[in-house]
């Protein structure tokens, strides 16, 4: 079964679509959103990416896959990384269209997109790593406090506060709403208006470079702050710590 399908409602739109149930991410999901992100790239002419997950599924994305993560921490961490900074600088618009839920790392995703439109009906934004007994690495934070008005941060990622459509749109997490049989293409219709402006690939590249260049030296970086000692201690086969009751 394909993790990743591509499709072109037109010319200029690709949509991008996570095709399992729960969208986890692990080494071959990375890998199959690279793949499709070089097709994208080596593309010609406008061009803008819609992100979504199955159409009447219950999820976006539930984040990182606990096996993997709890395999080979340190390495999961440092490639899911290396996606969060090639999809926030991606050089041309990306838009989220958040069918359902977005947990965790799937809420990083979202986040890492230009901008977010959201079902309407069902889902919630959650960055729920402190339920987990999870640190977020340095990359992680800036990510969320980027994107997150810093009146949200102690209920985003403090408390695991759960937000609806409605909540983030009023608070500005997401940019609109759309009901969920509408979801898909309010969001195309969106990216039709913003894909000129990904024509000129190395320019636009640039100026998200620019735009979040604190964001992406943090990702970039290698570090993951006190997520690196829980991730040395997993991979010396170490049974103590947050990531080993999952």
């Amino acid at each position: 079964m394909s993790l990743i399908d591509v499709e072109r409602p037109c010319e200029e739109v690709f949509v991008v679509r996570m095709a399992t149930t729960d969208n986890r991410v692990d080494f071959q999901f990375i890998d199959a959103m690279h793949a499709v992100m070089d097709q994208i790239e080596a593309s010609e002419g406008a061009a803008a990416v819609v992100l979504t997950g199955k159409s009447g599924s219950k999820f976006f994305s539930n984040g990182l896959k606990f096996e993997a993560l709890s395999s080979e921490p340190g390495r999961l961490l440092t490639t899911f990384h290396k996606l969060m900074a090639r999809l926030m600088s991606f050089p041309v618009p990306t838009v989220a269209a958040i069918n359902g839920h977005a947990f965790a790392g799937g809420a990083m995703l979202a986040f890492c997109c230009d901008w977010r439109v959201m079902n309407s009906a069902k889902g919630w934004i959650c960055v729920n790593e402190v339920d987990l007994g999870l640190p977020l690495t340095p990359g992680m934070a800036a990510v969320v406090t980027a994107k997150v008005d810093r009146s949200l941060w102690a209920d985003m990622i403090l408390r695991a506060k759960r937000f609806t459509a409605a909540d983030a749109l009023k608070l500005q997490m997401i940019h609109a709403t759309a009901p969920p049989d509408r979801l898909e293409s309010a969001a195309v219709e969106f990216a039709k208006t913003v894909a000129p402006k990904g024509e000129n690939r190395s320019v636009y590249g640039w100026l998200k470079r620019q735009t979040w260049v604190n964001e992406l030296r943090a990702l970039e970086s290698g570090g993951l702050g006190f997520a690196n000692a829980i991730a040395q201690r997993l991979d010396q086969g170490g049974s103590q710590g947050p990531l080993s009751r999952l």
